[in-house]
């Protein structure tokens, strides 16, 4: 069994080398970033899918939560040196999620659901909410958006990789913990009501809060 537990941890080392490989082909700066230039990635994605496998065990919903974690990771880094989600992310995440859900339509097992259609109605429930989330934030800031359409996006393929109760509790906690952020550093004038904050790593804060709650 330590073997087995070793090898997990290198494969997330692999992958989270690969995830290097990425986020490298898209930096955009001339000066070094700490993330790219030590093995941090490859820390944290072996470090993550040793957690997954002790939560989950050898089974379909540990090897769905590591992709999930590596999308995720992505998306952190990202949308917190950029502030921007890629397209890759929620296209790989959406086309794992529809195999997720015709898995659980056939088999009738899969963990994170509570129902067949789980995964589908996750999705649809949480774009409507942030949809309209966004569309009162354009009304309160006067044209400025409160979050970005790269956030209601990456909510389809989280709904069908979460099912409907894990999906709303990480979106709950993701914006709880941003209000509560945002409102300390306007206290203590940091930024103003105009600054743009990233919404994606509290979505990945949310999300991995709400797997090992």
């Amino acid at each position: 069994m330590f073997y087995f537990y070793i090898a997990i941890f290198i494969i997330g080392l692999l992958t989270g080398r690969l995830l290097k490989v990425f986020l490298k082909s898209r930096h955009r700066h001339n000066k070094p970033v700490i993330f790219l230039q030590y093995p941090f990635i490859e820390g944290i994605t072996g470090v993550l899918f040793l957690l997954l496998l002790t939560r989950w065990g050898y089974s379909f919903e540990f090897f769905a939560m590591c992709l999930l974690a590596s999308l995720l990771i992505i998306t952190f880094f990202m949308d917190f040196y950029y502030k921007i989600i890629p397209n890759e992310v929620v296209i790989v995440g959406i086309g794992a999620g529809i195999i997720i859900q015709i898995y659980s339509g056939v088999t009738g097992h899969y963990g994170f659901y509570s129902g067949r259609m789980d995964g589908f109605l996750a999705a649809l429930v949480a774009c409507l909410l942030l949809v309209l989330i966004y569309i009162f934030s354009l009304l309160l800031f006067k044209g400025k958006e409160g979050i970005g359409m790269g956030d209601i996006k990456l909510y389809i393929p989280i709904g069908l990789f979460l099912g409907l109760k894990l999906t709303l509790l990480s979106l709950w906690i993701a914006m709880l913990s941003a209000g509560m952020l945002s409102m300390a550093l306007l206290l203590k004038k940091k930024v103003n009501r105009t600054s743009s904050i990233p919404f994606g790593p509290f979505i990945v804060w949310g999300i991995f809060a709400g797997l090992f709650l």
